[in-house]
């Protein structure tokens, strides 16, 4: 016979066995945003499960990217990186993903201030530096990903920032959308 705590203790473990993540092999189609910061390696929270990874930056994390490892790293430029304390600036765009993944991710969230994680770009200046630096690695073998708005609703938000930001991007192609 059971006792009271045996019984417990199995439906317990069926529980979590059963809301326990499965093993999922890599698909080239399965990725993650992943900070840069982070303590914990992608593969810690994810085993084999992800395949490649960006980290709204042009660079591998710090101190070497090994937190990496084995995963194609995507390169994003997610802010406007014009001004003098970018982290990634557009003009080293070309240089620090020439070996990296195989695409190239336009701007985060243009279309939101920076206060909230945004890189509070208009559609037009967007379309320009889109024109001069990231259209040109098309050349080079990258795919493109155009920028990846936010979910916003309103006169420039959203769907409607990236209606713009097309209709301002005259001669750019896009691979997928962000």
């Amino acid at each position: 016979m059971f006792s009271k705590t045996s019984t417990v203790a199995l439906v317990s473990a069926a529980v979590l066995a059963a809301s326990a993540p499965a093993v999922v092999d890599a698909s080239a189609k399965r990725g993650v945003a992943w900070p840069y910061f982070s303590n914990v390696a992608p593969s810690t929270a994810f085993g084999g499960a992800v395949a490649w990874l960006y980290d709204y930056e042009t660079y591998l994390p710090p101190p070497d990217g090994s937190s990496f490892a084995g995963k194609e790293f995507i390169c994003m430029q997610g802010k406007r990186g014009t001004g003098a304390q970018d982290s990634s600036p557009i003009t080293q765009l070309a240089s620090r993903c020439a070996n990296q993944g195989s695409y190239v991710m336009g701007f985060n969230e243009p279309d939101q201030p920076e206060s909230v994680g945004g890189s509070a770009i208009s559609p037009q200046d967007a379309a320009r530096l889109w024109q001069q630096y990231i259209q040109p690695l098309k050349n080079q073998g990258k795919k493109l990903v155009a920028p990846s708005v936010s979910a916003a609703q309103g006169d420039n938000l959203g769907e409607a920032w990236l209606d713009a930001f097309v209709a301002a991007c005259q001669g750019c192609t896009f691979d997928a959308y962000g």
